[in-house]
């Protein structure tokens, strides 16, 4: 099993990493990698968490609007379709990845291999998990939606009445659960594993 120094980009062997000290690169001294107790709990409650928050992102409505004795609500999903019956096609696709499927995909991800190894087992196709998982990392902008109803919410609310709805709430609750997920290095996994490091 291989390490490759972040500073000079030196291979070495990986020898027996002891929790709480830190591998040095044998040619620049550099810190290789510092392993960190198991988490393995923590990461798989904030998992479920999320999955919890992002179905009801998506059951209930993020937004209610009333003016002039109309009220109009949406989940979503719904504001995907408005996307898409407006010909907005590539919005509406680029917005059903980014706010619906990545995050779905990475929670289940995480959830997935947080339950093999909390029974003490390595997931099948652990690498493969492990390297869409930090792919799809970066394409999940959850975030980027939720500050998006926030900015339309407060300029609506000069010709209409906006009532948070409880979806709003559970896109808050995901943004915080997949940003404290990401605070987790996903080396730690690997060393829960016996499968190689790639």
């Amino acid at each position: 099993m291989l390490l490759v120094c972040d500073h000079c980009d030196t291979a070495q062997k990986r020898g027996k990493i002891l929790h709480g000290v830190a591998p040095h690169c044998v040619r620049c001294d550099h810190e290789l990698y510092i392993p960190k107790a198991p988490r393995t709990d923590k990461m798989l409650a904030l998992s479920l968490t999320g999955l919890i928050a992002f179905t009801l992102s998506n059951v209930y409505p993020v937004v209610s609007l009333s003016a002039h004795g109309q009220e109009r609500s949406a989940t979503l999903l719904a504001a995907v379709g408005a996307a898409a019956d407006q010909d907005a096609i590539v919005v509406a696709v680029i917005a059903a990845l980014a706010a619906f499927a990545v995050p779905l995909t990475e929670l289940c991800l995480y959830v997935w291999i947080l339950m093999a190894l909390r029974e003490g087992r390595n997931p099948a196709s652990f690498r493969t998990a492990i390297h869409a998982l930090r792919g799809i990392r970066h394409w999940s902008i959850v975030e980027v939606f939720l500050l998006a109803v926030v900015v339309s919410a407060v300029k609506l609310g000069d010709v209409a009445t906006v009532t948070p709805g409880v979806g709003v709430f559970a896109l808050f609750a995901l943004v915080v659960c997949i940003a404290a997920l990401r605070t987790f290095d996903l080396r730690d996994l690997w060393a829960q594993t016996s499968e190689p490091a790639a």
